[in-house]
C-alpha cells in the first residue's frame, strides 16, 4: 500500500488571529503573573492507492484530518509554575471534535539540576512524544505509527501522576538531561479502531484499549 500524508499548520487563513492572541499573550495577567496563551491548528490530507488509513476514506483521497490545541502557562512563583493543554481532531471517524483535557499539571523547580511535575503529565517517551504538537521539531505529516500511534494519542500523550527531571553539568562532557516519571495511563480511555480495506473487498482492524504506565 502506497501511502501519502499531508499537512498544512494554519498560518495565512489564520494570520489574524494568532497575531491577535499573541498581543493579548503580552498583556494578560492573573495577580501580577503573566499567563502565556499559545495555540495551532492543522488540516491534513490523505490519499491511498489501496487500504484506507486511520479510518479516514484514503483510497479516494480524504481531508478528514483535522487538529488544533490551545495552552496556557502561568508562574505562580519564581519557582513554581501551572501548565494545560486543551486539544480538541477529527481524523476520519476518531474523536469528532470532542474536547480534551492534554495534559495539566504543576512543575516545582527544587533546584538548578532537579525539579518535579505533578498532576496529568506529558510522557517522555522516545524522542517527540510530549513534543508532537510542535511540528517545527520534525519534518513528517506522521511520526511513525510503530512509536506514536495517531489513533492512540489520547492514551500515550500523557499520565496521571510525576515526573522528576533536570539537567547536570558535566563540566569538559556537557550536560545530562534526564526524566524520570511514574503514573497511569487513563483507564477509561475509549478503545481506538483502524480499519484497513483490501483490493477484493475484506477488512481487518485492530483495537487497544489504554495501558498502564510506569517508569
Amino acid at each position: 500500500m502506497r501511502l501519502v500524508i499531508g499537512r498544512f499548520m494554519a498560518a495565512a487563513a489564520l494570520a489574524a488571529l494568532s497575531l491577535t492572541t499573541a498581543l493579548h499573550a503580552q498583556d494578560f495577567k492573573i495577580g501580577n503573573r503573566p499567563v502565556q496563551v499559545h495555540g495551532f491548528a492543522s488540516q491534513g490530507y490523505g490519499y491511498s492507492n489501496q487500504n484506507n488509513f486511520l479510518t479516514m476514506n484514503t483510497s479516494h483521497g480524504s481531508p478528514a484530518f483535522t487538529e488544533g490545541a490551545l495552552n496556557l502557562s502561568m508562574p505562580i512563583s519564581d519557582r513554581f509554575r501551572i501548565d494545560g493543554q486543551g486539544y480538541t481532531r477529527k481524523i476520519g471517524s476518531l474523536d469528532d471534535f470532542k474536547p480534551q483535557l492534554d495534559w495539566a499539571y504543576g512543575d516545582y523547580k527544587i533546584a538548578p539540576w532537579v525539579g518535579m511535575r505533578a498532576g496529568k503529565v506529558k510522557t517522555a517517551l522516545g524522542l517527540y512524544n510530549d513534543t508532537q504538537d510542535m511540528e517545527f521539531l520534525h519534518t513528517w505529516a506522521l511520526l511513525p505509527q510503530s512509536i506514536y500511534p495517531t489513533d492512540l494519542r489520547t492514551t500515550f500523550i500523557a499520565h496521571t501522576g510525576g515526573d522528576l527531571y533536570g539537567r547536570i553539568p558535566l563540566k569538559k562532557a556537557g550536560k545530562l538531561d534526564y526524566t524520570a516519571y511514574a503514573g497511569l495511563r487513563s483507564s477509561t480511555a475509549a478503545k481506538a479502531t483502524t480499519t484497513t480495506r483490501s483490493p477484493m473487498g475484506s477488512t481487518s482492524s485492530r483495537s487497544a484499549a489504554a495501558r498502564r504506565g510506569g517508569i
